[in-house]
C-alpha cells in the first residue's frame, strides 16, 4: 500500500510541475530560436561587407583606366573584359551594344533613356572630349614640373650618348578597300568604291562629273530601260511549257540583243572625249547593223497582225503591260538623251552618233509591235 500511494504521489506531482512549467519552457524555446535567427543574420551581414569592402569600385578602377589612356579593363567580380570610354570614343559612334561606360547614351538601343556626354557621330564633341581625357594623362598634358623635365631632360642625354635607343618599326599601312581592292570581310570585287560619297562620279575617260549631270541622267534613264527588259526577259523564261515557247518564238532571242545594244550606248554615253582625242567611232554599227535588224522586226511581226485603227491601251497579260512600261522609259531615255545628241554650246559633233537616237527611236516603235 505504502509503495501504490508513493508512486501515485509521484505522477501527481510530475503532472503538476510539467503543467507549470510547459509555458516557461515555451518561452524559452522560442527566445533561443530568436537569438539563433539574430546571430545568423549577423554573419551574413558581416560577410557580405567583407565581400564589399575586397571588391573595388568599378567607376575607379574605370577612372584609373582612362587615366592611363587604356581601352580595357579587367571586371573583378566576372573576369570580363570591359571597354572604357577612352575606347568607345575613338570609335565615334554608339555600337547599340548597351555598353557599361557607353559615352552616347545608347543612342542606338531602341527605347533607351540614357543620357550621354557626347552625340553620336558628332565629330567635334568627340574630339573635345577626347582632348580631357588625354589631358588627365601627365605624359600627355605636357605640365609636368621643371624638376622632372630637367631630370628627363638629363636621361635623355645620358643615354642617347650611351647607346641611342631603337626606333620601333612604322605601323603597317592600312589596307585599302573598295572596289577591285575587295573589302575588309573579302578579297574580291566589291562594288562600292566610296568615290561618289560625295556627290560626283567618274566617267570611262577619268572626268569627273556631278551626278545629276545630263551625261549621268542620260546614262541612268537607259540603265533603268534595260532592266525592265530584263523583267519581260524573265516573265517569258518562266513559261516552261511548249505553248509558250511557240507563242513567244524568238522574242527571248531578241530582248536579249536589245539589253546588249543598251549597255553599248551606255558605255558610248560615258566615253566623253578628253582634249585632243576624239572618241566618234570609225564605223557606226548602230546605223549599218542595229537600227535596220529592228525595223525588220518589226516589219515581220506588223505582217502577222490585224490592221491597227485605233489607239490601245497598255492592258492585257502581264508580259504585254510590262512591254508597255519599256515602251515609255524607251521614250524617256530618247527625250534626255537629245540634249547629249544636239548640244547647244558644242562647235564640233557629239561624242554619241545621231544613229543612237534613232535606234532608241525605233525601239520604242518595237515594244509597241511587240505588246
Amino acid at each position: 500500500d505504502l509503495c501504490f500511494i508513493h508512486s501515485t504521489t509521484s505522477k501527481n506531482i510530475k503532472k503538476t510541475l510539467c503543467s507549470h512549467s510547459f509555458p516557461l519552457m515555451h518561452r524559452l524555446s522560442r527566445q533561443s530560436n530568436l537569438i539563433r535567427k539574430s546571430i545568423f543574420h549577423k554573419s551574413i551581414l558581416v560577410s557580405m561587407s567583407k565581400t564589399a569592402l575586397s571588391v573595388p569600385d568599378i567607376e575607379s578602377l574605370h577612372l584609373q583606366a582612362i587615366s592611363c589612356l587604356s581601352d580595357t579593363y579587367i571586371d573583378p567580380p566576372t573576369g570580363f573584359t570591359v571597354l572604357t570610354e577612352y575606347a568607345h570614343l575613338k570609335r565615334g559612334v554608339c555600337c547599340g551594344n548597351r555598353c557599361r561606360h557607353c559615352p552616347f547614351g545608347w543612342e542606338r538601343v531602341k527605347g533607351s533613356t540614357r543620357e550621354g556626354s557626347v552625340k553620336s557621330g558628332k565629330s567635334d564633341q568627340v574630339k573635345r572630349r577626347l582632348a580631357e581625357i588625354r589631358a588627365m594623362n601627365p605624359r600627355e598634358d605636357g605640365n609636368d614640373s621643371e624638376s622632372e623635365r630637367s631630370s628627363e631632360s638629363s636621361d635623355s642625354r645620358s643615354s642617347s650618348e650611351s647607346e641611342e635607343e631603337p626606333t620601333p618599326p612604322p605601323a603597317p599601312p592600312k589596307k585599302k578597300t573598295g572596289g577591285r581592292h575587295g573589302g575588309s570581310l573579302t578579297s574580291k570585287n566589291v562594288p562600292y568604291t566610296r568615290g561618289g560619297d560625295a556627290g560626283s562620279s567618274s566617267l570611262f575617260s577619268g572626268q569627273r562629273r556631278r551626278k545629276d549631270h545630263e551625261l549621268f541622267e542620260s546614262m541612268g534613264d537607259v540603265d533603268e530601260l534595260c532592266s525592265v527588259v530584263g523583267v519581260v526577259h524573265a516573265l517569258i523564261l518562266e513559261k516552261k511549257d511548249v505553248a509558250s515557247t511557240t507563242k513567244y518564238g524568238c522574242l527571248p532571242d531578241q530582248l536579249m540583243d536589245v539589253m546588249s545594244r543598251l549597255f553599248d550606248i551606255g558605255a558610248i554615253v560615258a566615253r566623253l572625249p578628253s582634249e585632243g582625242v576624239s572618241c566618234q567611232m570609225s564605223e557606226d554599227e548602230f546605223e549599218i547593223l542595229h537600227v535596220p535588224l529592228l525595223e525588220e522586226w518589226i516589219d515581220t511581226m506588223t505582217d502577222e497582225l490585224p490592221q491597227l485603227t485605233s489607239f490601245l491601251l497598255p492592258s492585257g497579260s502581264v508580259v504585254a503591260a510590262q512591254l508597255h512600261v519599256c515602251r515609255t522609259v524607251c521614250r524617256r531615255a530618247e527625250r534626255s538623251l537629245i540634249s547629249v545628241i544636239y548640244p547647244d554650246n558644242l562647235d564640233g559633233p557629239s561624242h554619241v552618233p545621231e544613229s543612237v537616237g534613232k535606234y532608241l527611236n525605233r525601239l520604242s516603235d518595237y515594244f509597241f509591235t511587240v505588246s
